[in-house]
């Protein structure tokens, strides 16, 4: 079992590995059920286990500290090498989000590897979640293209029925103002369709 153990196990996912090491726990409960002893194969079989676990932790951990070594080279390389940037962060970003997940659906907190430590933490600050259509339009911004002519006839005609009909077809997009509905939720404000969450990242140690 120890040989199979050590053939398989690296190649593994967290998941898997995890799940092993359940049934290699249910199993040692039955067996020192049934004899009221562990015989020394399931021990050394939980030991190893226990063992590939703290090896995958490090691996991801080398995994994404050396990806994001090469995010930071790319971003130094400008706009040539941005695509390669882009890709290096999304896999980190996969990465963290995997393990995210992986801790939050077993309630854990941390996973111990031999050199290093996964820690699950909540955010420092809430990300702002918005449903644009609930948002009322008072926090809404409007983003508008003129022309220099235009613009000139805005500032001499501002009255001007022509002018308002100009500035309704000049508006390019609305889409609310994060940063005026973030200060009014800080400051204890509701704002209908907006709320802030306070989400978890990874750290390592």
């Amino acid at each position: 079992m120890a040989n199979l153990i050590t053939a398989t196990a690296p190649n593994h996912s967290l998941f898997e590995i995890d799940k092993e090491l359940e049934a290699a726990f249910d199993a040692a409960t039955e067996e020192q059920e049934q004899t009221g002893t562990l015989s020394e194969e399931t021990r050394q079989r939980c030991v190893e286990l226990f063992a590939e676990l703290g090896k995958k932790v490090d691996r991801i951990v080398g995994y994404v500290r050396a990806t994001e070594w090469k995010a930071r080279a790319a971003k130094e390389e400008s706009l040539r090498l941005a695509a390669r940037q882009k890709s290096a962060e999304t896999r980190i970003e996969q990465v963290k989000s995997m393990l995210s997940y992986f801790m939050q659906s077993r309630g854990l907190k941390r996973l111990e590897g031999e050199l290093n430590t996964v820690r699950l933490q909540k955010n420092g600050q809430a990300s702002l979640q918005l449903d644009p259509l609930e948002v009322p339009c008072d926090y809404n911004g409007r983003e508008l293209k003129l022309m220099h002519t235009e613009w000139l006839l805005l500032l001499d005609s501002i009255a001007s029925e022509e002018v308002k009909a100009m500035l309704e077809s000049a508006v390019t997009s609305i889409e609310p103002s994060r940063e005026m509905i973030r200060k009014r939720l800080e400051a204890g404000q509701d704002v209908a369709g907006a709320s802030l969450v306070k989400g978890h990242h990874i750290r390592f140690d």
